[in-house]
């Protein structure tokens, strides 16, 4: 029975001498930084961060929605869904202000002030053109909506953009709950040259003689949307390189 004492006591302490080894030198140190331990404090803001960038994939899955019905033809029932957005994207603006309401009492030695400010005004941006780009689609008649960009060239770069907003939202969530959230910023940074290209192939489509005679104010109009889809995926890249810049202060 001692001698078994003896042999478990001397395997403990082994394992112990090794794990202190292995952190010493480096072979595990990346596994246990990789889950960060926050603040009851640092939790609650950061909470708050995440809900409203899951508020923003909300606003946008409702916008996917207006602009399916809009190029489809059926603009008459995107009113509702418009109403539904403008409410969500007032629980955006609502969750930014809560999050900077908090952040004047900030106390952290991981994280900045400042640039959680600015994650959380980017995130609020990625809503904004959102917005930009709905209230432009509303107001182009139907048809004309339809015909220009009622194709799989604007189609893609509309999926696109949201795709950024939802990676983000992905890599927001990881990053709550102490996770290296880096891949999936590198992924949202893909996405976004993805859309300027596709950006770039729509603009040279419109520059076509079919579109010539386009009104003067159907062309601004149609330009504003293209422009404000873009953005979407734009802030996106913003928001996320602001979290790359925690994740690399935290490392």
């Amino acid at each position: 029975m001692r001698e078994s004492a003896v042999i478990f006591f001397m395997e403990r302490d082994f394992k112990s001498w090794l794990l202190f080894f292995f952190l010493k030198n480096g072979c595990l140190r990346e596994r246990v930084a990789s889950m960060i331990l926050w603040s009851e404090n640092e939790r609650e803001v950061l909470e708050n961060v995440r809900l409203q960038s899951e508020y923003v994939v909300s606003c946008l899955s409702v916008m996917e929605k207006i602009f399916a019905d809009v190029l489809s033809g059926r603009k008459s029932d995107a009113q509702k869904k418009v109403e539904e957005f403008v409410s969500l994207r007032e629980k955006v603006d609502k969750a930014r202000r809560k999050i900077l309401t908090k952040l004047s009492n900030w106390n952290s030695s991981l994280i900045d002030r400042e640039n959680l400010v600015h994650l959380t005004n980017k995130i609020d941006a990625v809503a904004g053109s959102a917005g930009f780009a709905t209230s432009n689609l509303t107001i182009l008649r139907g048809d004309d909506a339809q015909r220009i960009l009622g194709r799989d060239d604007f189609n893609a770069m509309l999926r696109n953009a949201l795709r950024c907003a939802k990676i983000l939202n992905d890599a927001m969530a990881s990053f709550v709950e102490g996770k290296d959230a880096t891949p999936m910023v590198d992924e949202v940074n893909r996405m976004e040259h993805v859309v300027d290209e596709e950006h770039l192939r729509l603009r040279i489509r419109l520059q076509e003689k079919e579109y010539v005679d386009t009104p003067v104010t159907v062309a601004i109009g149609v330009s504003r949307v293209i422009e404000g889809v873009e953005e979407i995926a734009d802030r996106s890249e913003d928001a996320a390189e602001i979290l790359r810049l925690i994740l690399t202060k935290l490392r």
